[in-house]
């Protein structure tokens, strides 16, 4: 086994989650996509920065690349945010920047490599993932997907092992949606990523997740497959699939 997350008996650090219940234990895998779901947004969001070790838990055991969040010093953490990429839903791109500039900034501020050689990076992860969109176009003047894929790239530009995602279909319409899945799978596959993300597409769940984290304020339970979620007996998960089936 080659876990790059172990999480025993954690739970965010945040108000309002019932314990022990809504404690979770998981593990996650190279090459694997795991998807973060429940009833209302915010939890998954939770559990998700609790994951990246962007928040730290309330309680329980937290490994990430081997590391426990708990016990590093600023030098660790920084090493560890260039090993794990966090794409969140109210981050915005640089309005004053290129698309192709808000993807080299990070790069560029870690030192990966020469000016040079982090543009070149940054062009080619871009046209890797599919940007439509002139690369020195201001974000402003780009689609919603292009934004998305820039952000993606940004994201990306570190290559790290761990990429963690907010509701990345949000605000994308169906072909678009499409379009996001392939590249997400491509990214798994070819990368050797494992993906973390907060997900309310149930359609990408049941046809791309290895494992499904479900979580509410009452509970957080790990399912290996779209099987073994639905076919849960929990009372909360039936109303929940019941009501996104309907939506």
């Amino acid at each position: 086994m080659n876990d790059l997350i172990r999480a025993d008996n954690v739970v965010p650090n945040e108000p309002g989650y019932r314990m022990p219940s809504a404690a979770l234990n998981f593990t996650a895998e190279p090459a694997t996509i795991t998807c973060v779901v429940g009833p209302n947004l915010l939890p998954p969001k939770d559990y998700l920065k609790m994951m990246a070790a962007i928040r730290l838990p309330s309680q329980g055991h937290l490994e990430i690349l081997g590391l426990v969040v708990d016990k590093m010093d600023r030098n660790t953490w920084k090493h560890l945010r260039t090993h794990t990429g966090y794409v969140a839903g109210n981050t915005p791109l640089l309005s004053v920047q290129s698309g192709l500039m808000n993807v080299m900034l990070p790069g560029m501020y870690h030192r990966i490599a020469s000016p040079a050689e982090v543009e070149q990076r940054a062009g080619e992860i871009l046209r890797q993932l599919g940007c439509g969109t002139d690369i020195n176009e201001l974000p402003s003047f780009m689609n919603t997907l292009d934004r998305c894929l820039v952000s993606l790239a940004r994201a990306l530009i570190l290559e790290p092992q761990l990429l963690f995602l907010e509701y990345p279909f949000q605000d994308l319409g169906t072909e678009d949606r499409k379009f996001l899945t392939s590249v997400l799978a491509e990214l798994k596959q070819n990368n050797n990523l494992c993906i973390i993300t907060a997900v309310n597409n149930l359609p990408f769940v049941q046809d791309y997740a290895d494992q499904i984290v479900y979580v509410s304020d009452k509970q957080a339970n790990c399912y290996t497959s779209w099987q073994e979620f639905t076919g849960a007996s929990d009372s909360e998960i039936r109303s929940y699939l019941k009501d996104e089936d309907s939506a």
